[in-house]
């Protein structure tokens, strides 16, 4: 999920096995890593580690065989845009124009990047591409037809979701805003998930490099490939002994702690109240 803890506020409105290794551990070696059709690797997106150790899955996933890769910070428009495939990590961060983008610093993923020219692989947008100042209206329905038409969000996961939202966010939210974000978060979700299986088509393996509150099992991607038959390995990367993120089925890595600067700052000036 974007949230404004993972410090990427980016666009504001802009019979699946799932395996675990164990319910926490704080290695980063993964033993099945490679028997999976899927595999999502989250992360706190300013998270030095975090980069690193999804670089070196992916380095390991890809000598497996021939892996695709779903990048929530690429858009649809970004690869459009794109020409030919870069052949190196800077030539990628120029392409994708990464400094315009919103997200952290392209130092931090440059080790995915890495890894992507040394296998040559194929990435995937995981972000649509709708054009500004389109109604909100307009914008849900052009994000359904992106996302494949999904079901329509259960209530217990729209409930936890629109939680989500709140805390995410420092309950500084207007609450007419929870329900539109809730709905697309959850169809940026299943346009995740249907690039995921699409990619297949042409791979052994599909891997997703997003947040955190997208690859956990119990509201983000996984729960939109249920029904895929594939098998699905949903791992979230947290610190120490916090429990923001992370469903009973997922592989949960700990890490090292990183101070963050306050991430509710910029919206209790926008919003002109204080958190609860």
């Amino acid at each position: 999920m974007i949230m404004l803890k993972d410090k990427a506020l980016v666009a504001l409105f802009g019979l699946i096995t799932v395996m675990p290794l164990a319910p926490q551990a704080s290695t980063t070696d993964i033993p099945t890593l490679v028997e999976h059709d899927i595999i999502l690797l989250g992360e706190r997106h300013d998270h030095p580690d975090h980069h690193e150790n999804q670089a070196k899955w992916l380095d390991r996933i890809a000598s497996a065989g021939k892996t695709s890769v779903v990048m929530e910070m690429v858009s649809m428009q970004q690869l459009a845009q794109l020409g030919d495939k870069p052949q190196s990590s800077n030539a990628w961060k120029e392409a994708l124009n990464w400094n315009e983008q919103g997200w952290p610093d392209f130092d931090l993923y440059r080790p995915i990047f890495d890894v992507v020219t040394k296998h040559n692989l194929t990435i995937l947008a995981g972000t649509m591409s709708i054009r500004p100042g389109t109604a909100l209206g307009k914008r849900l329905e052009v994000m359904q037809q992106l996302a494949g038409q999904p079901p329509q969000i259960p209530e217990q996961i729209k409930t936890q979701l629109a939680e989500d939202v709140r805390v995410g966010h420092c309950n500084l939210l207007p609450e007419e805003m929870i329900a539109p974000m809730v709905e697309i978060q959850w169809l940026k979700d299943a346009f995740m998930a249907k690039q995921l299986t699409d990619s297949l088509a042409n791979a052994t393996r599909a891997v997703l490099i997003a947040g955190n509150g997208h690859t956990q099992g119990n509201t983000g991607v996984p729960v939109h490939l249920r029904d895929a038959k594939l098998s699905v390995l949903a791992i979230v990367q947290q610190e120490g002994d916090q429990q923001g993120y992370g469903g009973e089925d997922d592989t949960i890595i700990i890490t090292r702690e990183i101070p963050m600067d306050d991430p509710c700052k910029s919206l209790q000036e926008r919003f002109g109240k204080k958190q609860n």
